[in-house]
């Protein structure tokens, strides 16, 4: 079927239970090297237990590939063997890479991440436009070879690292790549241990530092738990130009810390456009967030009923921090405030 179609843009490769075969590996692997009409390439491995080389007779075969684009790694997949390769042909399309995996949090790198660090760094891939590492447990070597691929890869406009355990030391290897980095317009950084003070402070000077980054998620970092943290990440948002949404959900944050981001953007900040707090110990701040907003206490917004709404957005009348907000309420007001709040301008 690889072979002889002539219509196939998008294929996703599902092995759920079993070992996958020699002779089924060869079969697949035979028939993308002669197909190519694919745009879009899913393999996801289900099997916790599978072979770590599985994979790399199938990588290997798109080498050739004249018009893939997308690829995507899921699953179970332990063993990057031979991805290199089709990242680094002379005559690649691949604009979108995905490795989001299943892993043991805190775990080791996967086998091959460095080789394919090591290949995009020494040799730019013209093309990509997003990488996802998810769950690959990026170490400070790792991410130090990531830094390299951000300064030879200006065509690079999405990065997600959600999940790798990165901390302040991996955090620090990649920040003087963001710092300037003019491509790079969506930035992924949720559930990275990004917990202390000196992440807080690199996270500030990214956010003072570059002019590109439209769209930030901090997410699942537990910024609360350090003393000033809250304030440094506060700080560079009252700094910055770009940014149009960041979430803070599932970080942890009071009313405290709240209120110090919301008194920053509405007396520094005018151009940020949504700021999603969701998951966070905020109930009960619907009044005194308004009031931190309005930086006058005054005001009051309107009344909400019996039960607050799952959303909640503020709206700027003018251009001026002084002006009145107004609120609106959306659907599925059954569903605890907690869960979500956003903030618009």
């Amino acid at each position: 079927m690889l072979t002889h179609t002539q219509s196939l843009r998008s294929l996703s490769l599902i092995y759920p239970t079993g070992l996958l075969e020699d002779v089924a590996v060869a079969a697949v692997s035979s028939g993308l090297k002669k197909n190519t009409t694919l745009r879009e390439l899913t393999l996801k491995c289900c099997l916790r237990k599978a072979r770590t080389s599985i994979l790399a007779p199938i990588l290997t075969s798109l080498h050739d590939h004249p018009l893939l684009r997308r690829l995507c790694l899921r699953g179970y997949v332990t063993n990057l063997t031979g991805l290199e390769t089709v990242l680094l042909r002379e005559n690649s399309k691949i604009t979108d890479v995905e490795i989001n995996i299943n892993t043991i949090y805190g775990g080791k790198p996967m086998i091959g991440v460095t080789h394919v660090m090591e290949a995009l760094g020494r040799h730019p891939h013209p093309t990509l436009t997003k990488l996802t590492l998810c769950r690959v447990c990026i170490g400070r070597y790792v991410a130090r070879q990531l830094r390299t691929v951000l300064r030879n890869t200006p065509s690079l406009q999405s990065l997600v690292l959600s999940h790798n355990t990165l901390g302040s030391v991996g955090l620090a290897e990649l920040a003087p790549a963001l710092y300037r980095n003019t491509s790079i317009k969506v930035l992924n950084l949720s559930g990275n241990d990004l917990n202390d003070k000196e992440s807080a402070r690199l996270l500030r000077d990214i956010l003072r530092s570059n002019q590109t980054i439209t769209t930030l998620d901090l997410s699942c970092n537990r910024f609360r738990k350090t003393t000033g943290a809250v304030e440094c990440i506060a700080d560079g948002l009252g700094s910055n130009s770009t940014l149009l949404k960041i979430d803070l959900s599932s970080c942890y944050l009071k009313y405290d810390g709240v209120s110090t981001l919301a008194q920053t953007l509405g007396s520094r900040n005018k151009t940020l456009q949504k700021l999603i707090l969701g998951s966070n110990s905020i109930t009960s701040i619907r009044d005194r967030l308004w009031r931190a907003c309005r930086n006058d206490g005054t005001e009051q917004p309107p009344h909400y009923g019996s039960r607050p709404p799952v959303q909640l957005y503020w709206r700027r009348r003018s251009s001026s921090p002084s002006q009145v907000f107004r609120t609106q309420r959306i659907a599925k007001p059954h569903m605890p405030f907690s869960r979500l709040l956003q903030y618009r301008r």
